[in-house]
């Protein structure tokens, strides 16, 4: 299967130990960091925002530190970011934020995926304003506005960094319930979360763990 997302002996930091890892589609892969701000990092890293201390990363076999803008831009289109501190555009509103990705692969919006977006919301949830600004929205909505926008369209890798604790128990279950519900479809998109706790997500069921944190050895183990 082509390799979606490629790590090649990536240092997030100097006192970080370099690791590697390769995510196709249809996987899942938990990634633990230290903290909040090691989870950002890391996240900026694999959108090529930020630069490794060492190694590097490839979105579709194109190295991103070597990337162009326009290029870069393209790459990112076929991924999507859930995450309270990265992806929502803070002058469109909660609607045009989920909305977005269709418009502008289809030109316009399918009833299905408007009718499947309100149902989330509800289930999770939301029943505030869907024309409320990012600015104004708590952490766990902008969470639930950046997975919705996920859920409706067709990425083929799907980020998720520094969600599931901002999220009630009940949120967190039909998130995680969401995620492989769409595992067991056809053309399921690969799912890369990452972590800053030891719990693993409940029902998530894991290809493999990758263990970054600075105070342990850097481990791989493939989930059973």
């Amino acid at each position: 299967m082509t390799t979606l997302l490629a790590c090649n002996q990536l240092k997030l930091t100097p006192g970080h130990s370099p690791f590697s890892l390769e995510i196709t589609q249809g996987e899942i892969i938990l990634v633990r960091v230290d903290d909040e701000h090691h989870a950002c990092l890391l996240l900026q890293t694999l959108l090529g925002e930020q630069l490794p201390a060492a190694g590097g990363v490839s979105l579709h076999g194109h190295n991103l530190a070597e990337a162009g803008r326009e290029e870069l831009l393209k790459l990112r289109s076929t991924l999507a970011v859930v995450s309270p501190q990265v992806g929502l555009i803070a002058n469109l509103k909660l609607w045009e934020n989920i909305m977005l990705p269709l418009l502008y692969h289809q030109s316009e919006v399918q009833t299905a995926a408007a009718d499947k977006a309100t149902q989330l919301l509800d289930r999770l949830g939301y029943h505030g304003n869907i024309w409320a600004l990012p600015g104004h929205l708590a952490t766990s909505e902008r969470i639930i506005t950046s997975f919705i926008r996920a859920a409706v369209t067709n990425p083929e890798l799907v980020l998720y960094a520094g969600c599931l604790a901002e999220l009630t128990a009940v949120q967190r279950t039909i998130l995680l319930q969401e995620i492989m519900t769409r595992h067991s479809q056809p053309a399921a998109p690969a799912v890369l979360f990452i972590s800053t706790g030891d719990e693993q997500p409940e029902g998530l069921q894991l290809h493999r763990q990758y263990d970054l944190r600075c105070r342990q050895s850097t481990t791989t183990r493939e989930s059973s």
